[in-house]
């Protein structure tokens, strides 16, 4: 194994440690915005927290090495590649793209049941999901847009072992 295997066992440890030590770990366990639409500004700031803390740890978990991993960092943290990819991701976006499209309306039907075990199924309550086969039509439309819209080959992500 590499070196930055054992930094992103440390990582981890660094972030779960003191929750753990202090018993609070188990605090907040309820439903993000729960009897909400929307979360609140706290809830929203510790989304995007733990949003970005497991992404710093995917990138040392997916580095090839300790200097691979300083290098994506210090290329990350330069203001001028802040302000390029900030250029670059944004008006570049289209909405109508179908992959995007389709990953905009996941994300809003698994917000939506949240609270749900399955998603479409116990939608049952919004009239067009009574009917099973508007169902079926759209868990194939899913799969369809899976399978038609998959990027290509991708390194598997243990391939360092």
């Amino acid at each position: 194994a590499n070196w930055t295997f054992l930094a992103w066992g440390t990582y981890h440890a660094l972030l779960f440690l003191p929750l753990i030590l202090l018993g609070a770990n188990r605090k907040y366990t309820n439903q993000v915005a729960e009897g909400r639409l929307l979360p609140t500004w706290k809830e929203t700031f510790q989304i995007l927290c733990t949003f970005l803390l497991a992404v710093f740890g995917w990138i040392i978990f997916r580095a090839t090495g300790m200097p691979s991993l300083f290098h994506y960092l210090e290329g990350m943290l330069q203001w001028g590649t802040l302000r390029a990819s900030y250029r670059f991701f944004l008006p570049n976006f289209n909405l109508v793209y179908p992959t995007n499209l389709f990953i905009i309306i996941m994300l809003v039907c698994e917000w939506l049941s949240r609270d749900k075990e399955h998603t479409l199924k116990d939608m049952q309550n919004v009239r067009i999901f009574h009917s099973r086969i508007v169902r079926v039509i759209i868990y194939g439309i899913f799969l369809f847009a899976i399978i038609a819209l998959r990027g290509g080959a991708v390194d598997f992500i243990y391939f360092q072992f």
